[in-house]
């Protein structure tokens, strides 16, 4: 297999804006949306040349994951991905590089050819309206989130999630609801954060709307999707192990997208909904004993 840059973030949009900017430079990424998973791919996979995590997530911050790659393998280098100016203390951590958020491609460019030594595409860009039909994908469930760990009171949980979304939503332009993350980041108690937490969120609402009518007419009617035959639906499934087993994101969201265009019946369009939201989680092993269940 091909050398590769693991990327772990528990924000899927990031995760996405990560993967963009390393495939226009012409570099495979493996992604993973929390420690543990980017550990398992690691252990899976012993090509990975550098990775980058995030330092704020659930669970396994971005230090535990260091220290757990370190054991592994104290060759690979381990980059923070982080929106604070705290370069000088994190490197003291044992990181080996940071990059602020939000991600300049072109200081991503320079740390890859100076950990990899990766001669990497220079005419590299982002694609704004990709990112923007990626948050659009996304955006939904991250209000649903950010609802309901604010009615459950989970402090942490909703902190980390807003302090995710604060970059992504400069990314797309939104720089007014990036302030407002920023704002809600400050609040140490989440009752005294409520008129700030509602005008967020419907801030979010509306941009949902807004990004809706820009690529929601992308979508194909049910009554215009072609249908499949049999043995078509087992060849996709067999495409869509394969490249869970080898966590190639890109092919399996391109497998996904062209199912998209056909119109599912019964059990393949209940199996490939539970696909699309494991593809979403990056549940590797819930898409390979899915896709085992349907060539049963």
């Amino acid at each position: 297999m091909d050398p590769y840059i693991l990327v772990i973030d528990d924000i899927n949009i990031n995760l996405e804006i990560m993967k963009m900017a390393l495939r226009s430079l012409g570099v495979t990424a493996g992604l993973a949306d929390s420690g543990e998973k980017g550990l398992e791919i690691l252990d899976d996979r012993d090509e990975c040349i550098l990775v980058y995590t995030d330092l704020h997530m659930p669970d396994m911050d971005g230090k535990g994951v260091l220290s757990e790659v370190k054991k592994r393998n104290k060759d690979i280098p381990v980059i923070c991905i982080t929106a604070a100016d705290n370069k000088d203390e994190l490197i003291k951590e044992g990181f080996d590089g940071v990059l602020v958020k939000p991600v300049d491609i072109n200081k991503l460019s320079e740390q890859i050819k100076k950990f990899t030594g990766i001669d990497v595409n220079n005419d590299a860009e982002f694609d704004n309206n990709e990112i923007r039909r990626t948050f659009y994908k996304h955006l939904k469930d991250r209000i649903e989130e950010l609802t309901t760990s604010y009615e459950k009171g989970d402090h942490d949980f909703y902190h980390i999630k807003v302090h995710g979304l604060k970059s992504v939503l400069h990314h797309v332009g939104e720089e007014g609801l990036s302030r407002e993350a920023v704002e809600l980041e400050h609040y140490g108690d989440l009752a005294a954060a409520a008129d700030a937490h509602r005008h967020f969120i419907k801030g979010l609402e509306e941009l949902y709307t807004t990004l809706k009518e820009e690529f929601g007419k992308d979508e194909i009617p049910e009554s215009e999707k072609k249908p499949i035959s049999r043995e078509e639906m087992t060849e996709a499934y067999k495409s869509l192990m394969e490249m869970a087993m080898t966590y190639d994101y890109d092919n399996l969201t391109l497998i996904l997208d062209e199912l998209e265009g056909y119109h599912l019946e019964g059990e393949d369009a209940e199996r490939i909904k539970k696909i699309k939201h494991h593809a979403d989680l990056l549940s590797w092993k819930e898409i390979i004993a899915e896709t085992k269940k349907a060539m049963e």
